[in-house]
């Protein structure tokens, strides 16, 4: 069976055993850093989606009972945009889920987006749920601005712990990211010591998100519709959240015409919210600046424990140097003016 040496035979057994169906190939997709992912032909015509989800130190959550709960609680509600949640196996790590066919969305249109924001509305709606109280918090949450700092702060301690050994990195810590950070955040604690109220974000107005949501997780079906892929982070979080990083995302490239048409979508999705347009422009800079040290995380000894188990170890020092260019990018981005933003919501 072609690719055979790459996957573990237990799966095999699993998958046969989970649904009467005989495995007659399987190819390996292409799928990130954090974990692998196969297509499985079977002997009846049939494609499924085995996800395999790595076990690293340092790394506590449970990212496959996350993503099978939450595509199972999605199922009735949103059906036909996500993948089916077939059957998993926590103590294999292992998940089996609905094959999509479909390709990258490289050029989203203005449908695309409305798509996505019909997507961000229907997960608004169903946070009233009363079974949607039993999922729980996305992956680094981000419920008031002291959470969001300190991200930032851990964040930046650990990647200044093996900067020692990586002289640019350490020049871009010291000169570049710490004076910004710091004289930012100096202005930021000034603004809401007037306005305790844009600190955290009511409960009343936490949502469900998808977190690593856009449309590097998105799939076009053949018919132009598309699928939204990857749940493992998701729960409930603050919607400033979800809409920067949405805007924000290094995983995909956006145009000014898009940003603008999912801001002005977004807003009045989260109308009822009082301080959604304060909290978005008291924490985006911020939000940048958290992805410059997301985007340094191939520095860090667990990225390649990661890499390695999911297989993608191949040109590390290269992925440094490109992750280190777009850090300082995103760093610009938390000191511009924000040109796609509508002066005026209407």
């Amino acid at each position: 069976m072609a690719g055979v040496r790459s996957v573990d035979d237990s799966w095999l057994a699993w998958i046969q055993s989970a649904t009467g169906e005989t495995v007659r190939g399987f190819s390996a997709v292409p799928h990130g850093a954090n974990n692998r992912l196969f297509r499985i032909d079977c002997e009846s015509g049939k494609r499924f989606a085995l996800k395999i989800y790595p076990k690293t130190d340092g790394d506590t959550r449970d990212r496959l009972s996350v993503e099978f709960a939450a595509l199972s609680f999605l199922a009735s509600r949103v059906p036909g945009i996500i993948p089916t949640a077939l059957v998993c196996d926590k103590n294999l790590g292992v998940g089996l889920y609905e094959w999509i066919d479909g390709d990258k969305v490289e050029s989203p249109s203005a449908d695309d987006i409305d798509a996505t924001l019909h997507f961000v509305a229907r997960m608004k709606e169903f946070s009233s749920d009363d079974d949607a109280g039993l999922l729980g918090t996305a992956s680094e949450a981000c419920f008031s601005f002291d959470d969001l700092q300190d991200q930032i702060t851990n964040r930046y301690g650990k990647l200044l712990a093996v900067a020692a050994t990586e002289q640019a990195l350490e020049n871009f810590l010291n000169e570049q990211f710490d004076p910004h950070f710091r004289g930012l955040s100096t202005a930021a604690f000034e603004r809401l010591s007037g306005h305790p109220d844009l600190r955290s974000v009511d409960p009343r107005y936490r949502c469900l998100s998808a977190s690593d949501f856009g449309f590097h997780n998105t799939l076009r079906r053949a018919d132009g519709n598309l699928v939204f892929v990857d749940f493992e982070y998701f729960g409930w979080d603050d919607p400033v959240k979800l809409v920067c990083d949405f805007i924000l995302h290094p995983g995909m490239d956006i145009s000014t015409a898009n940003k603008q048409q999912f801001w002005k979508g977004a807003r009045k999705i989260f109308i009822s919210d009082p301080t959604f347009d304060e909290r978005f422009d008291l924490c985006f800079p911020f939000y940048a600046l958290r992805w410059c040290m997301i985007l340094l995380n191939e520095y860090l000894p667990e990225r390649w424990q990661r890499r390695q188990a999911a297989g993608t170890m191949d040109g590390l020092e290269q992925r440094k140097h490109q992750q280190l260019l777009k850090a300082r990018a995103w760093l610009i981005k938390s000191k511009a003016v924000q040109e796609w933003k509508p002066a005026k919501v209407t």
